[in-house]
């Protein structure tokens, strides 16, 4: 079978993505779960896992609205918090081609932060290979599939839990949890830091303007401070 088919390159980047899900999976419970705490309806929390396909996303937007944060601050955030991946896009673009609209929708759609990773050691090991878009859209496809799976069984198991066990914990420390794997280098310890004492001292600006403010000086940090190192 020719390596460089569509389908070829479509089964590759699944294979790539599969040992990925190991951790993805009880991702998803939580997250579904927490959507329930936060007072989602199944349909309402499985709406925002398809339109959003960020765990990330999903717990943020989750809290917000725990906090009563409007419509445009919880779109707003979470499109802030989404912005690596327009730097994603234009890291991968150059190595993709020219794609109808279609494809490129469906790619930037299925990008992950794991399909992107992969995507580029595909160009560095393969740098003339043809349809690599289907092999980001095959990382994509599988981890979109298992994680809408998961958060669904999350949000089954979170509707039958008790009311009085008082859920909303979840989405705090899920936060936690996805925090410290990351911080891995020193622009990251001060992406961290500054954004949790902005989030602290911001957290009574209005509309719950606070997030999006320590969010947005994490990131001035973590590129202020990485600039200074290639000094």
């Amino acid at each position: 079978m020719n390596p460089d088919t569509p389908t070829a390159r479509f089964v590759a980047g699944m294979r790539a993505q599969a040992p990925a899900l190991v951790g993805m999976v009880p991702f998803g419970i939580v997250v579904g779960v927490a959507s329930v705490a936060g007072g989602l309806s199944f349909l309402e929390g499985m709406a925002l896992c398809v339109l959003a396909f960020s765990g990330i996303v999903q717990l943020i937007a989750v809290q917000l609205h725990v906090s009563g944060a409007p419509f445009g601050i919880i779109v707003m955030t979470a499109a802030v918090v989404s912005l690596r991946l327009l730097m994603y896009s234009a890291s991968l673009a150059p190595h993709l081609g020219r794609l109808s609209w279609r494809d490129k929708l469906l790619t930037g759609y299925l990008l992950t932060d794991h399909g992107y990773a992969l995507g580029m050691i595909d160009v560095a090991e393969h740098p003339d290979r043809p349809n690599r878009h289907w092999y980001v859209i095959g990382t994509g496809a599988l981890a979109w599939s298992v994680w809408t799976l998961s958060v669904a069984v999350g949000m089954a198991v979170g509707t039958q839990l008790p009311p009085e066990w008082g859920l909303d914990f979840t989405v705090p420390l899920t936060f936690l949890a996805l925090l410290v794997p990351v911080l891995r280098n020193r622009p990251s310890w001060a992406a961290a830091a500054v954004g949790g004492v902005v989030a602290i001292a911001a957290h009574a600006m209005p509309l719950r303007l606070g997030l999006i403010t320590a969010v947005l000086c994490g990131l001035g940090a973590a590129a202020l401070w990485h600039r200074w190192e290639r000094r």
